[in-house]
């Protein structure tokens, strides 16, 4: 159970910036409690969430390790481990063509997110009455607090070759971190298993080391090499402009639904060792450099797909769509598409705006709603015929729930009820679960006063420095500030 939805987790987001990934491996090596993947190679596309005109040319992961007992969360720590992770980013250059890739990217934005609408809108049918997102929170919490994470070594860097006079040079803005460490611990911040599922509060620090942002203005390109030092090991050509910093994080939850008014329910304390900003006039000449080159990419890949809109849609458009559209649901009455059927639907779904979509959905939901029986909830066809397949009972809800689709046949169980009433009670006792309980914790929840702190952060710095250089890196001027301190809150009745 808890092995699925790290698997599915592990798919959806490891496809997204690594290349072959293997799903179905990687959901075996998830499911033996082990996942070692070594040497991966980074999309091209992976940073493309950034929304700027910049694409990776060459990059890797050197290993990402994952460990856990599935059956033993309660006694064994779910490890985390990712080392070894290298970006070299430029600026995209054929403009057509990345306007074209921009639109796509566009166009599977906006079916995410009508799918985000879609969901909201229907009542899924794999949450059951009653398995409120409090069960969600208990299974998160279960792997969460005795979760590890380690990141090792990681740079990431771009350079703009058009900035420089030399074909092998370029400007080159880097971001360097040395380690980051996330783990349990007890109440003096020692790293400590937590054993007590009960515990009233959870601690867990982060730690990181060797934070440092770099601006060169003629360096040579960064070309392959087996050499994990060429990558990783700070390199006396950084111009740095925050020198490496290390710094850490304590959080602090209360985990009991009824506790004490006088404690935040979460306490963040971060500190810095310190932080500094070098910067000299040729950095900053640069910077305005580089700055400009994205931004006139920018305004060229603008114009460009400004010439392409998602249309409003006629009444025609609107009448096709919504006929095609309640045959995706549970209007059983009704043929399924057919693959021609299909391609019409995708082809107005890749036409139509957000805002049209989503309207005409509505609608088609509306009328639906209006043949189906009384107390029948609307859900798309394929969750109807997951849910006549699927043995009744809870259990089955919360295995569609963490799979999102259907297991294969070979992974199903074939339970009776009494089977499903044993499983039931072994997975509420995994994650210390009780129905009737989390309906009288909401409703404790749901009673505190609105100045009851939900959240406090605190902020400390023992020192800050600004250091301007000149051309030749001389010292214009420095500024140095010390003990630098916030506080902020935010209520249940609003924020501080």
């Amino acid at each position: 159970m808890f092995e699925g939805l790290v698997a599915k987790l592990l798919n959806q987001y490891l496809g997204e910036f690594i290349e072959n990934v293997k799903t179905k491996d990687l959901s075996a090596a998830v499911w033996s409690g082990e996942v070692s993947l070594l040497n991966l190679k980074v999309k091209t596309s992976a940073l493309d969430f950034l929304n700027m005109p910049i694409r990776v040319i060459d990059g890797f992961i050197g290993r990402i390790f994952l460990k856990a007992d599935w059956s033993s969360l309660g006694s064994k720590p779910v490890t985390v481990v990712i080392e070894n992770i290298f970006v070299i980013a430029r600026p995209r250059e054929n403009v057509s063509a990345e306007a074209k890739a921009a639109l796509e990217t566009a166009i599977h934005a906006k079916i995410r997110k009508l799918s985000a609408w879609q969901k909201f809108k229907l009542a899924s049918p794999a949450m059951p009455e009653g398995a409120s997102a409090s069960w969600t929170e208990k299974l998160a919490t279960k792997i969460v607090n005795n979760l590890q994470i380690s990141i090792k070594n990681v740079h990431i860097r771009y350079e703009d070759p058009s900035v420089t006079s030399k074909a092998t040079t370029a400007s080159c803005l880097g971001v360097c971190l040395g380690e980051l460490k996330l783990f349990t611990t007890n109440k003096d911040w020692e790293y400590e298993f937590l054993t007590d599922i009960e515990a009233k509060t959870l601690y867990k620090r982060l730690d990181m080391k060797n934070l440092a942002v770099y601006l060169n203005t003629n360096s040579e390109q960064l070309n392959q090499s087996t050499d994990l030092d060429y990558y990783f090991h700070d390199n006396k050509s950084f111009r740095h402009i925050i020198p490496p910093i290390s710094g850490f994080m304590r959080l602090t939850m209360e985990t009991d639904d009824s506790p004490d008014l006088k404690k935040p329910k979460l306490h963040l304390l971060l500190g810095l060792d310190s932080l500094g900003l070098t910067l000299s006039e040729r950095q900053y000449d640069t910077n305005l450099q580089m700055l400009s080159v994205i931004g006139n990419i920018q305004h060229k890949i603008n114009k460009e797909f400004d010439m392409i809109k998602f249309d409003e849609g006629s009444p025609q458009q609107e009448t096709k769509y919504i006929k095609l559209y309640k045959r995706t649901l549970n209007a059983s009455w009704l043929p399924e598409l057919d693959e021609k059927e299909k391609g019409v639907m995708n082809e107005l779904e890749r036409k139509l705006s957000f805002e049209s979509l989503a309207r005409f959905r509505a609608k088609g939901m509306a009328e639906l709603r209006h043949q189906l029986k009384e107390g029948e909830d609307i859900m798309t066809r394929e969750d109807m015929k997951a849910q006549q397949a699927k043995t009744k009972g809870y259990i089955s809800s919360v295995t569609s729930y963490i799979w999102g689709s259907r297991r294969p046949k070979a992974e199903e169980p074939k339970l009776t009820e009494d089977d499903l009433a044993k499983k039931r009670e072994e997975i509420y006792k995994q994650i210390n679960y009780n129905p009737e309980e989390e309906m009288a914790a909401e409703e404790r929840r749901k009673a505190r006063p609105k100045d009851y702190i939900n959240i406090a952060v605190e902020f400390k710095m023992p020192k800050f420095f600004l250091n301007i250089l000149s051309r030749s890196r001389q010292k214009l001027a420095y500024f140095i500030g010390t003990n630098s301190s916030l506080k902020a809150s935010s209520y249940v009745g609003g924020l501080s």
